[in-house]
């Protein structure tokens, strides 16, 4: 399964890491999470990275809307 979380801030992707890892472990699910913070900007192979991740997901999670919608340019 993968999952993608796009949020802002630097405070998430420690707790998803670790919540990914402890998963995998215990049920074997070959659960992948991409996550991508929108606090900074990113470059254009970054973002095709972000497309990519979310046209694979089974799931995405988006923490902060209207932030990424500016980060992006109002293209999302």
């Amino acid at each position: 399964m993968n999952i993608t979380v796009l949020y802002v801030g630097s405070s998430l992707l420690a707790p998803l890491k670790q919540a990914e890892r402890e998963i995998n472990r215990e049920h074997e699910l070959g659960l992948r999470v991409a996550a991508y913070n929108f606090g900074a900007s990113l470059t254009e192979d970054e973002w095709r990275e972000v497309e990519g991740d979310l046209s694979a997901a089974d799931l995405v999670q988006n923490y902060c809307r209207a932030a990424i919608i500016k980060a992006r340019g109002n293209n999302v």
